[in-house]
């Protein structure tokens, strides 16, 4: 409290020093006998201002007579609407006794002063209590009232606005006082109407307010409230519309009442005036004519409407006469009048034709809106309308011939008909006429639109006195046998109807019988069939083949013919629907075919139907099978002969058995087993015939007649359903001994099968080197220094030749000395002698070259002149293959290889670029003796895809492999 007002401070001090002995201290000192007086309030209501700076309640003691003794006071305050520290500083309810209290002399009166708070904020009177004790007794309580001496705010309102007509439109009302006030401000608000009426939406412009009462906060400066605007969808009378709001408050300097307009703002167009209705009546029918607004206002709106000629005056029409043929009052009544806030003229227009017994034709009038005021015309403000005739006594009735035709076979034939009326009419006469289905048939014996006639229509206008008119159909000619089931006669046919009817609002006939019945008579006769052969190729998985039953001519209704297998035995060239032997053989591939399903039909007006029969399609070699089935027919819908025949040939896509030779090695004096991979299988048994001979693979040497026991040709019997083997025995090999020096030698295992039925891939009996000794490895590297006066160095322009061809070797020696170029094959044995490859003579700077020549092999090269030679150096022969991928069938691809060098026996691998950028094996292989392979596989058809071949060389003999480009290739 030290930091607090002067008057706190001066409280607390006054205290502090009774307690402590340094200052006047709050009680009667009284004589060493005294007595004590009666304690009292002098006021129990105390008034300040609150610019006093305190408000003091007074302790009175009333004297008795006697000596007076020390008084001990205390007091507390209770906030009432006053409340601490905020308007006054003292002791809240519940603080403890203050020292301060005490009276300790013997005075008459005791002063408690309670320090009042001097602010800037308005506030009404407020009020707290002071309770005074002596002990647990209370002396009185005093009210304290603190008169505020600030001046209360004034306040303003406003709007916003204006304001469109919108759903979920609103302006916002905002009262906001001068200044922070410390009392409560109630704002009551009211609406009044000005050229904007309240009313809930759509019939009011804005949503009304009566007594609605808002809050501005003790401590804050505005509040709001949003007033409604109604989209009523009504034209209203001005463009921008106002209404007032008005208010008052409390606790507010004068003026205590405030207003403020709102701005409306119309959305809504000008109404447009449409007329509708029209069209025709009977005599004595009335015509409504109604107008309306496409929305409404909240002005009345008239419109003037006359009877006019009609925009249009139908063909055989009249015109109707105002006052006779209908009423029609005069100009001054003839004005219609929408009420404000509607869309509809009230009273309705409505035109009553007047009824006579007159026969006249249909008469024509208008109505027409003009002149109108508040609103503009819209697009349609005028209607046509018809009078019709009541009177039907004197119609004529229409009937139609032929009620035959004759179909034809092509083309359209136009068929003219008679309409007829039963008795003349004094006026024109019109008929609406169509051709239609036979709606009495269901099924077989209808004629169709566009199919057996062409769909027309038209009108027949007879005039005045006239009995007779023509019109023409198109009748479609075909050779479908078609007409009713089951079949009756030649005369059989479909029938359509031709429809008459009165034309919209037309009652010059009497259309008693609104249809003709008309038969198209057909002219074909039934079809006749074929069950004609068929050939596919067998495949090797299950596949359906349809077999092909084809009419000649057709019927207009389902037909069905009965399927039988009539295949017989099981001779090679018999197909078998069966697992049996064939030919005694074997029972591999004899399970050919299945007829599935004993019907074939053919659907209506069609020409072919299909039996199926299931081709088990299998991997097995076999000759071209046929089997046999039978189709019949019905009579009368098909024309005998009722039975055919079809012969499906099943031709062999299979290859025959292929021996592949297993490649097999020994040395000299050995006896080497000789057996073949068997791949493919054949149904019946074949023969492979296997030869012996010495021959080069790979670039080796071939072995010569007395290297071997030639076993002479081996005929390799296999039994029909004989299946694949790794090893299937061919024949025992001699290999010869000799004392010669000699390197490896090869002979080549081939052959053919008998009768062009299989294959024989080539195999090599290899017999290992024998004498002499392994041939050392020349050094590669040529010098790296220059030579001296009378060195030879030799170099070669690439470490290896690619593909067949020639490559320059060019070095330094002597100056005008004629050197010679040696070389020896790479892989040729250590004994084997250089040859000379040519000679040269040196510059006068000691260059020279040479164009060696590579075929299978790499070389191993020198040059000299007498004793002096070049370092020795090796050049290997690169593959450089030709790579080609074709499709020429449906899912099929044509690889095709051929080497460079063409060397036989290397081996070949054929990858596919998968989509992840891996490559797949789809083909391996060796070079055959024309240094080629090709293979035709299998792929997606339509796709493209991309390949690429790999020729492996022989490091042995110095040729390296490589791969080709890759190719793309559509598939088929």
């Amino acid at each position: 409290m030290l930091r607090g007002p002067k008057s706190a401070k001066k409280v607390l001090s006054a205290a502090t020093a009774g307690v402590l002995g340094l200052g006047s201290t709050l009680f009667f000192a009284a004589p060493a006998l005294a007595a004590n007086g009666t304690l009292s309030l002098q006021s129990s209501t105390i008034s300040v201002a609150e610019s006093a700076g305190k408000a003091t309640v007074t302790v009175v003691r009333t004297a008795d007579g006697t000596a007076q003794t020390a008084r001990n006071i205390t007091w507390t305050t209770t906030d009432g609407t006053a409340t601490t520290p905020g308007d006054y500083t003292g002791t809240q309810t519940g603080a403890g006794t203050m020292a301060a209290g005490s009276i300790v002399g013997p005075s008459d009166t005791l002063a408690i002063d309670i320090p009042i708070i001097d602010d800037n904020l308005y506030e009404v009177s407020e009020t707290f209590t002071v309770t005074v004790k002596e002990g647990a007794t209370t002396i009185g309580t005093a009210t304290v009232t603190i008169t505020d001496n600030d001046t209360a705010p004034t306040y303003t309102l406003t709007a916003t606005g204006p304001v469109t007509e919108a759903v979920g439109a609103k302006s916002t009302v905002t009262a906001t006082l001068s200044k922070v006030s410390g009392a409560n401000t109630a704002i009551t608000l009211n609406t009044a109407n000005g050229t904007a009426e309240s009313g809930v939406a759509p019939d009011g412009d804005y949503t009304a307010l009566s007594g609605q009462v808002i809050n501005i906060v003790a401590g804050q400066t505005s509040a709001s409230w949003d007033i409604a605007v109604n989209p009523d969808g009504l034209k209203d009378k001005l463009d921008t519309e106002t209404f007032t709001v008005n208010s008052s408050a409390t606790n507010v300097t004068a003026p205590t009442t405030a207003s403020v307009d709102v701005s409306i703002k119309d959305i809504d167009t000008v109404p447009k005036l449409t007329l509708g209705g029209g069209g025709s009546a009977n005599e004595g029918v009335a015509i409504p004519f109604p107008v309306t607004l496409d929305h409404g206002s909240e002005l009345p709106i008239t419109v003037q409407w006359d009877a006019v000629a009609p925009t249009t005056q139908q063909t055989d029409h009249n015109l109707a006469t105002a006052g006779a043929d209908f009423n029609y009052p005069s100009a001054a009544q003839r004005t219609l009048t929408v009420p404000a806030k509607t869309t509809a003229a009230s009273p309705a227009l409505s035109i009553t034709p007047t009824a006579d017994l007159l026969n006249e034709l249909p008469e024509d009038f208008a109505v027409q809106l003009s002149n109108p005021s508040n609103a503009v015309l819209g697009t349609t403000t005028k209607i046509d309308a018809t009078i019709l005739d009541a009177d039907t006594t004197a119609q004529p009735s229409v009937s139609i011939t032929p009620v035959t035709v004759t179909e034809g076979n092509t083309g359209n034939t136009t068929k003219t008909f008679t309409a007829t009326l039963n008795k003349a009419s004094g006026r024109t006469v019109k008929v609406d006429w169509a051709t239609t289905a036979d709606a009495s048939l269901v099924g077989t014996g209808h004629a169709v639109a566009d199919k057996d006639y062409v769909g027309t229509k038209g009108t027949l206008t007879f005039p005045a006195g006239t009995l007779t008119q023509t019109f023409t159909v198109d009748v479609v000619g075909d050779t479908i046998d078609e007409g009713p089931t089951p079949r009756v006669d030649a005369n059989d046919g479909e029938t359509f109807r031709i429809v008459l009817s009165a034309p919209a609002g037309d009652t010059s006939a009497n259309v008693a019988s609104p249809y003709t019945t008309v038969k198209i008579i057909d002219d074909d006769a039934a079809p006749t069939f074929t069950f004609g052969d068929l050939t596919v190729k067998e495949g090797d998985t299950a596949n359906a083949v349809l077999l092909p039953v084809k009419l000649t001519g057709s019927s207009d209704q389902a037909l069905s013919f009965t399927l039988a297998d009539i295949t017989s035995g099981n001779t090679a060239g018999i197909a078998t629907a069966a697992l049996t032997a064939v030919n005694g053989t074997s029972t591999v591939g004899s399970d050919d075919y299945d007829l599935i399903g004993t019907t074939a039909v053919v659907q209506p007006e069609m020409t072919t139907g299909y039996g199926v029969v299931l081709v088990n399609g299998d991997a097995v070699y076999e000759p071209d099978e046929v089997a046999t089935f039978t189709a019949t027919g019905s009579a009368p819908y098909v024309t005998a002969p009722l039975v055919g025949t079809s012969k499906l040939t099943l031709t062999n896509d299979d290859k025959a058995p292929d021996l592949e030779i297993n490649s097999v090695g020994g040395k000299e004096g050995d006896t080497v087993d000789v057996t073949g991979k068997l791949t493919g299988q054949a149904q019946a048994d074949i023969t492979l015939n296997v030869t012996f001979m010495g021959g080069s693979s790979k670039g080796s040497v071939a072995a010569s007649v007395d290297d071997f026991v030639n076993p002479g040709a081996q005929a390799i019997a296999v039994k029909g359903g004989t299946a694949p083997t790794a090893a299937l025995p061919v024949a025992k090999v001699k290999l010869n001994t000799d004392t010669l020096t000699e390197p490896a030698e090869t002979i080549i295992v081939t052959g053919f099968g008998l009768g062009n039925i299989g294959t024989v891939t080539e195999g090599i009996i290899t017999i290992a080197a024998s004498g002499g000794t392994t041939p050392t490895t020349p050094p590669t590297t040529p010098p790296t220094t220059p030579p001296t006066t009378g060195d030879i160095t030799l170099k070669s322009a690439a470490s290896f030749r690619l593909g067949k061809g020639s490559l320059k070797l060019s070095g330094v020696g002597p100056a005008s000395t004629e050197l010679t170029l040696w070389g020896k094959a790479v892989g040729s044995a250590d004994s084997a002698p250089w040859e000379n490859l040519g000679k040269t003579t040196t510059s006068a700077a000691g260059a020279y070259s040479f164009m060696p020549e590579f075929t299978t092999t790499g070389w191993w090269f020198k040059a000299s002149n007498g004793d002096n030679e070049s370092d020795t150096i090796k050049v290997n022969l690169k593959e450089d293959p030709d790579f080609t991928a074709k499709s020429n069938a449906k899912g099929k691809v044509t690889l095709g290889i051929t080497g460079d060098p063409k060397v036989r026996g290397l081996a070949v691998r054929v990858l596919r670029l998968n989509d992840n950028d891996s490559w797949t094996t789809v083909g391996t292989g060796i070079l055959n003796a024309d240094g080629v392979y090709s293979r035709t596989i299998n792929a997606a058809s339509g796709s493209t895809t991309t390949y690429k071949a790999t020729i492996y060389g022989d490091g042995d003999v110095g040729l390296l492999t490589n791969s080709s480009a890759e190719v793309d290739v559509k598939v088929k």
